[in-house]
């Protein structure tokens, strides 16, 4: 993979500097994703997307070896492991091949209808939010304190 990162980069002291964080860097940021995934394959693609993003912005980086760029790097794969977190999570939420439209032998009359029937059906704690957010006017922030939620 290494040979893939540098072949994006023009110029061999940015070679070199992505070298550097590479060596530095990659055995704590590998064990660092899967304290935050748990998986081993989902931490490998947060750590190249990571790397993908440090070669957008290797011009950011000063001194590749300093603890700086470490907290850095850290920044970018959390943001990665979370965009990985919340695809998962909307997958599961809302499957490929589950359908979108009201199913025709449910005899649902209009989509207000098909809505509520399918809110009724969400894990409670969707359901509250839902709840809260539109019946209640509250904000994002509003419900999660009240349901003691991030």
């Amino acid at each position: 993979m290494l040979a893939l990162y540098l072949s994006m980069i023009d110029g061999m002291d940015d070679r070199d500097k992505f070298m550097l964080i590479y060596e530095n860097h990659d055995s704590y940021l590998h064990s660092y994703a899967f304290s935050i995934l748990g998986d081993k394959q989902l931490s490998e693609d947060a750590v190249q997307e990571c790397y993908l993003r440090v070669v957008k912005n290797l011009h950011k980086i000063n001194d590749p070896t300093c603890h700086e760029t470490r907290s850095f790097l850290v920044i970018i794969l959390k943001n990665a492991a979370i965009d990985i977190m919340r695809k998962r999570s909307m997958e599961t939420f809302f499957p490929e091949d589950a359908e979108i439209a009201a199913p025709p032998d449910k005899g649902f009359e209009n989509a207000e209808q098909f809505l509520t029937e399918f809110i009724r059906n969400l894990p409670d704690i969707y359901k509250d939010v839902v709840y809260l957010k539109y019946n209640h006017n509250c904000s994002n922030v509003q419900a999660a304190k009240l349901l003691g939620i991030s």
